[in-house]
């Protein structure tokens, strides 16, 4: 009778958490900030992992609560220590920027590197971002590239920017062309990045051109890594 009364008790929590749950996004995304960091902090201490992390975002962000990175940092760690990719990406982000924290490269890059050993191209990204302004090209390009074959269009574009300047790698302007026109097709088809296509361009022959072309093709609709 005990353990029936103690699983039904359960259930009815789950019910209720749900509902709140619901309710305090709901205020949310009606940008009714103040409700709906009480409701979340409530359930966040109550251990509710979606809570938790939405109490990160709004000590991030400054929703709803003066904006505190420490303690944003504090409630993401709770679920970085259960391998949440999004709490180690904005961990690193906050470091990353140092607007709401002293900035801290290395420790954003540290939290980078765990979201990235999770499959996140967006980690990559920034990672290699990191080492380019370091300097440490052959870092940015092994970053770029592993976050280009998990189809991360800006990432293709600093591959192409890379192998253009032969940061990190040996210049080439026929593998520059086909990444730079990988970025394009994968959306990252600004202005920019279309005006720097014509520009290495301008660098190949009419049949290396149809070949690159021809190599786009392949990677684009077959294999990535082909191209790499």
């Amino acid at each position: 009778m005990k353990l029936y009364l103690i699983i039904i008790f359960l259930f009815l929590s789950k019910i209720v958490n749900a509902n709140t749950f619901d309710q305090a996004l709901n205020d949310y995304n009606n940008e009714n900030y103040d409700a709906a960091f009480k409701q979340f902090l409530t359930l966040a201490e109550n251990g509710d992992e979606e809570a938790i992390f939405r109490v990160g975002v709004m000590y991030m962000d400054g929703e709803g609560v003066e904006q505190n990175c420490t303690e944003a940092i504090r409630w993401y760690k709770k679920l970085a220590e259960k391998d949440h990719l999004d709490s180690m990406f904005n961990i690193g982000i906050i470091y990353n920027a140092g607007t709401c924290i002293e900035g801290d490269n290395l420790e954003a890059l540290k939290w980078y590197n765990k979201a990235a050993d999770l499959g996140d191209d967006e980690a990559l990204y920034y990672a290699a971002q990191i080492y380019s302004d370091m300097k440490e090209y052959k870092k940015s390009f092994e970053y770029f590239l592993e976050s280009s074959l998990l189809n991360n269009s800006y990432s293709m574009y600093n591959v192409g920017y890379q192998y253009y300047y032969g940061h990190g790698v040996r210049r080439d302007y026929f593998k520059s062309y086909i990444w730079i026109k990988l970025a394009i097709l994968s959306g990252n088809d600004d202005e920019f990045t279309n005006e720097n296509l014509k520009i290495v361009k301008e660098r190949l022959n009419w049949k290396r051109l149809q070949i690159a072309n021809e190599k786009v093709e392949e990677c684009f609709n077959n294999d990535l890594s082909t191209c790499a």
